[in-house]
């Protein structure tokens, strides 16, 4: 569980840290001068971000988690009552409830 926040915290660095980039871009870097891994050009192809302006190293940016359309949508969720949600759902889970 301890591996998984840690995972889930530095994808959360990494998500924020793209999105800064991004905001703070110009315009594409120059392709001759783009020290991005193949990967992460390839994530973030299309983007108008000046990407020589970083202050981390680009190998230590980790996968956020699927890929861009990689959530599949409900499309017809379930409902049940609180009543029968009691059967299988513990008192602390975190719930949203209409």
């Amino acid at each position: 569980m301890k591996t998984h926040r840690k995972r889930m915290g530095l994808a959360i660095l990494a998500a924020a840290m793209a999105l800064a980039l991004t905001a703070a871009g110009s315009g594409c870097g120059n392709e001759s001068s783009d020290s991005r891994p193949e990967s992460l050009r390839d994530a973030t192809s299309g983007w108008g971000t000046n990407w020589e302006k970083h202050s981390i190293d680009y190998a230590e940016l980790l996968s956020g988690g699927p890929p861009r359309d990689g959530i599949p949508s409900i499309d017809e969720p379930a409902f049940i009552t609180p009543g029968e949600a009691s059967q299988w759902l513990a008192d602390n889970e975190p719930v949203i409830a209409l």
